[in-house]
């Protein structure tokens, strides 16, 4: 056997067998980096309207899952959708989340765009494509209504994390329909979820 050969040589096995473990262990420690790894992305948004007002609350609770996250921000991504190839090639995303507006007529085309990453569109009843529309396209639909409302919520009962909470409810929406601190938080636990 092996060390019977390195006995007869007068080779000490043990620190040999030290400096051979040392090396497998440093070779896969070293592994993603080695492999270009470091250059995946875990999770690319498309941040305009709804996803681009919760951009704090969804960056911090994909990071607390332990995934990286990317922005692509563009208003009316879906009108030069090759904006959209072009960053899904460079960063590589695992997962791209979009949200349609109530005028994309992209759907496919940004199921084309995204290549083989998995897609999840963010999609509330009546505010843009149909739900089965995005997900015969390929899309993971997330429906965050039950959270966030339809178009025009202002107020929704409160959830067991929000610390206070006023008899009315917590406030998702302000007077110009941007979603609150409270509701940007909300959105973001339904996107970390739905990866």
């Amino acid at each position: 056997m092996l060390t019977d050969v390195l006995r007869a040589r007068s080779v000490p096995v043990a620190p040999l067998l030290w400096t051979l473990a040392v090396v497998v262990a440093g070779v896969w420690w070293l592994w993603p980096t080695l492999a270009g790894s470091q250059h995946h992305t875990d999770v690319l948004v498309v941040g305009d309207g709804m996803l681009g007002e919760a951009r704090q609350s969804i960056e911090q609770q994909v990071r607390e899952a332990g995934l990286s996250v990317e922005w692509y921000e563009s208003s009316g991504w879906c009108d030069e959708i090759g904006g959209l190839a072009s960053v899904v090639e460079d960063v590589e995303p695992a997962r791209v989340v979009v949200a349609f507006d109530g005028t994309a007529t992209c759907v496919d085309a940004a199921a084309t765009a995204i290549g083989g990453a998995d897609g999840v569109a963010v999609v509330i009843p009546g505010a843009g494509p149909e739900p089965t529309t995005v997900a015969a396209a390929g899309f993971d639909t997330v429906d965050p209504s039950r959270l966030i409302g339809v178009a025009g919520s202002v107020e929704l009962p409160c959830e067991w994390w929000e610390q206070t909470c006023p008899p009315t409810g917590t406030t998702v929406r302000g007077a110009d329909g941007g979603l609150t601190e409270a509701g940007a938080e909300r959105l973001a636990r339904v996107v970390a979820a739905s990866l």
